[in-house]
């Protein structure tokens, strides 16, 4: 490309093409992006706190973003939604490893499966409240983060949403002491079934 100035007057017809095609460009990886994530993802805690041991709940909003309908379904599997990850970190940012199963090659454990069908037009908004974060081990109280993310065309992709981050605090459970506990289990009345007429002595 040459550019010529004559009598201050520049002539860049090579220039106003390349810069055209630069504003394509732009404009199809803008669009691509956009296609990429149809859809954001934001979290909030239901509580500020859980108990150690205790299941992590969470609302889900999922906002269509797109010009077009997307799916909003979701399908839970004992309580959570089935397609979202979790990204647990502790206080120095470590990540918070999974828990091992105690039988890796065994049967998965049956869950309570369930669905809400749903579609979402452009704008629109759902909440879904699910258990998160089950599968790590929390063994030690503490403030943790927490994010979600899902991959969007299912497991074998690799683009994906991810929501913002969240701060939850974990502590340890109330102990009671061992004379309350007694003085409780005093007062409690033994429970029985009665006989039936076969156990009934003659």
């Amino acid at each position: 490309m040459i550019i010529k100035i004559r009598g201050g007057i520049m002539k860049a017809s090579g220039l106003c093409t390349l810069l055209f095609f630069a504003l394509a460009a732009f404009c199809q990886l803008s669009t691509k992006e956009q296609a990429s994530q149809p859809y954001i993802i934001n979290i909030s805690a239901v509580k500020p706190t859980f108990k150690l041991g205790a299941r992590i709940e969470l609302k889900v909003q999922k906002t269509n973003i797109s010009s077009h309908d997307i799916n909003g379904s979701a399908n839970y599997a004992g309580g959570t939604i089935v397609g979202y990850h979790c990204d647990l970190r502790d206080s120095t940012g470590a990540v918070v490893q999974k828990k091992e199963r105690m039988n890796p090659s065994g049967p998965p454990i049956p869950a309570e499966l369930s669905a809400r069908l749903l579609v979402l037009k452009p704008n629109e908004s759902v909440v879904y409240n699910t258990f998160a974060c089950k599968d790590f081990d929390i063994n030690q109280p503490g403030e943790y983060t927490v994010q979600l993310y899902e991959q969007i065309n299912g497991n074998n992709s690799d683009e994906v949403v991810k929501s913002n981050i969240i701060t939850i605090t974990i502590v340890a459970p109330e102990n009671k002491e061992p004379e309350e506990d007694k003085k409780n289990a005093g007062n409690k009345l033994p429970t029985a079934n009665p006989p039936s007429g076969n156990d009934i002595p003659k």
